[in-house]
């Protein structure tokens, strides 16, 4: 379940981000480069953290529904000896 509402989260960050970049909330924002600038940073990192969690929570997922079904197939096993 984490690993569908990260990315939408993430998405909406990155959307928030492009936002408040374009069109700014506040009145004297737009004026001030450095402040948008960090403002537009400090959010894609967010969003860019945000889809990168949720990217590890699916592999995570995927490793852990599938395990199972390898090691009864024995690809474990041969994995484990080809790199020990």
């Amino acid at each position: 379940m984490l690993s569908i509402s990260t990315p939408a989260v993430g998405i909406m960050t990155l959307l928030f981000t492009q936002h408040a970049y374009s069109m700014s909330p506040y009145l004297y924002l737009g004026y001030d480069y450095m402040s948008t600038v960090a403002q537009y940073i400090h959010h894609s990192w967010i969003g860019d953290f945000l889809l990168l969690g949720s990217v590890t929570h699916a592999t995570i997922s995927l490793i852990r529904d599938y395990s199972g079904r390898a090691m009864s197939l024995g690809y474990i096993k041969l994995a484990d000896k080809m790199f020990t």
